[in-house]
């Protein structure tokens, strides 16, 4: 049974990867990824809002295109990471929904945006969510189930690092 307050773990090698979460059932949970190398900031931040029966994805930062993490696992951990924490709080029936931010949002060239816009939609099929056809703005959103969610153990974290973790060993500080 998963408590209201801070999960933490760390995982020793250089680089020293920290991961904080921090959980308010039926409110949020929020995963923090530090690096040793930049502790003051958490170099991947990934945030859900947590309802009774649903679940919103309200996004990922910190290892998109153009950053330092970009394609080093970090963004994987850290859904890895939430998706065994939702698995532990809800039924498998349990509905996911968020919006894919889209590349049209970033600042790179044009004829970029496109492959960097299935890039995330890969990415979040990776774990099983599924991604909407767009609407008429041209918005996407993620969709599915917590039951359909799968933990992404393929790779290493900048090289060395696990992508999956074993929650159950993760120490609970309290509030």
């Amino acid at each position: 049974m998963l408590h209201n307050g801070t999960y933490t773990c760390v995982l020793p090698d250089h680089p020293q990867i920290d991961i904080k979460v921090n959980l308010v059932r039926e409110s949020k949970l929020d995963i923090y990824i530090y690096v040793d190398e930049v502790f003051t900031d958490a170099a991947v931040r990934h945030f859900l809002s947590l309802g009774n029966n649903t679940v919103r994805i309200d996004d990922i930062y910190g290892a998109g295109p153009g950053s330092r993490w970009h394609r080093k696992g970090l963004g994987a951990l850290a859904v890895n990471t939430a998706i065994q924490f939702l698995k532990t709080l809800y039924a498998p029936a349990t509905t996911l929904h968020g919006h894919v931010y889209d590349a049209k949002d970033l600042n790179f060239p044009e004829n970029e945006r496109p492959k960097l816009q299935a890039d995330r939609k890969a990415f979040w099929r990776t774990f099983g969510y599924e991604i909407t056809a767009p609407n008429a703005q041209g918005d996407e959103y993620l969709c599915g189930t917590v039951g359909n969610l799968i933990a992404m153990d393929k790779g290493k974290v900048l090289g060395i690092h696990p992508r999956v973790l074993n929650i159950a060993q993760m120490h609970f500080t309290g509030k």
